[in-house]
């Protein structure tokens, strides 16, 4: 296993443990807005789009 591949593992590792609990839940919830003019102005913006699969991501 290279270094990078390690560096990466560990990077993840430690964004899983500091993400928000209901982090996972935003996929299942429904959405808030018809379209992106809700995000102007804002700093920070939760956008939560569906995969290939269906789950939203």
């Amino acid at each position: 296993m290279s270094w990078l591949t390690r560096l990466n593992d560990a990077q993840y590792a430690m964004l899983q443990r500091i993400r928000h609990r209901e982090a996972l839940e935003a996929g299942s919830r429904e959405g808030t807005a018809s379209d992106f003019s809700h995000l102007r102005g804002k700093r920070q913006a939760l956008v939560v789009t569906p995969q290939l699969r269906g789950h939203s991501v």
